[in-house]
């Protein structure tokens, strides 16, 4: 109850905020940040209502952004920065991920326990794949062929073949509600955020098992990030104030908690795996993490209200800031 009413009061004083100081964004928006100069570009991107989520095309032209509110998908075009489509999906749509070749995008809609399947060619829904239990995260394997959904309530992982669109076996039972999925460069391990257990699931994904240790890494994990040569695992601890340091080798720490703003929700690595971009909820955050030395640049930056999910341009030029 305090948390609803602390986001309220919030969201009151800042609804109808313009950008301040070139960064607090309202609400509905998708802000986008220079990562040079730090500022934002433009005015915030009006989506729709309970935005959630964003997906960036490979090639940086698009970008896919669930508001749940209308049950629909805004495409935006990134060199406009203006929407140029809503597609329609199932209800309470929550996660989004984009094939690597830039084909399909799979929404997960947790309010009708299935995934759309959008053709981006022609921006309209293609398939619906029923899975488990509100399904709320989707990522995509680096070949194409299979996605992994959670279905949080389920605690499972659902696999989907996506040459046929359909799921393949049985879920993978895995942690207490899952919330965020983040896949190996390989694909031979697909590493599940198990919010309610302060744990992380490893799935192999030749055997589609589970290993039999979790990783434990800070209080309620919510969202996963891997360098590209996936030896370091980074956790956004929603309970706490910090992003843990794992390596993928050991299954343990590999440096110290790196302190950020309060409530962190969405976590992003630079291209180069020299930054992370991670936001917070308490207030709507924005803190810059230099990886190399393990510490914040600076202090958290207050970007507005709410912000959900946080997104990086493949060129590492452009951060995406979604506010519910």
């Amino acid at each position: 109850m305090v948390l609803v009413l602390v986001a309220s009061l919030v969201s009151a004083l800042v609804a109808d905020a313009k950008v301040k100081d070139g960064l607090v964004a309202p609400r509905r928006t998708v802000s986008v940040i220079d990562t040079v100069t730090e500022k934002a570009v433009g005015e915030p991107i009006k989506v729709g209502p309970y935005a959630s989520s964003i997906a960036i095309s490979p090639d940086g032209r698009r970008a896919y952004v669930v508001t749940s509110g209308n049950r629909s998908v805004a495409v935006v075009d990134l060199g406009t920065d203006r929407v140029v489509d809503g597609v329609k999906v199932g209800p309470d749509p929550e996660g989004v991920a984009i094939t690597p070749d830039g084909s399909r995008v799979y929404v997960a809609n947790s309010g009708n326990n299935s995934v759309s399947v959008i053709d981006t060619a022609t921006d309209k829904v293609v398939g619906t794949i029923e899975v488990g239990r509100a399904p709320t995260a989707v990522a995509i394997s680096p070949d194409g062929t299979r996605a992994y959904v959670t279905n949080t309530r389920a605690g499972t992982v659902a696999v989907i073949d996506t040459g046929t669109n359909e799921v393949v076996g049985h879920p993978i039972k895995v942690g207490r509600n899952p919330l965020a999925l983040a896949i190996a460069p390989d694909g031979s391990q697909v590493y599940v955020a198990d919010i309610g257990d302060d744990a992380v699931s490893v799935i192999r994904t030749a055997t589609n098992t589970v290993a039999p240790k979790r990783i434990r890494a800070g209080k309620g994990p919510i969202s996963l990030a891997l360098t590209p040569d996936g030896r370091r695992l980074y956790v956004a601890d929603s309970r706490g104030a910090a992003v843990s340091v794992v390596s993928t080798k050991t299954g343990r720490p590999a440096a110290a908690p790196i302190p950020v703003g309060n409530r962190p929700n969405s976590i992003a690595l630079s291209p180069d795996a020299d930054r992370a971009y991670v936001t917070g909820l308490e207030p709507g955050s924005l803190s810059v993490v230099d990886l190399k030395a393990g510490r914040m640049v600076g202090n958290p930056v207050e970007v507005g209200p709410f912000p959900l999910a946080v997104a990086i341009g493949p060129d590492g030029r452009r951060v995406y800031i979604v506010h519910n």
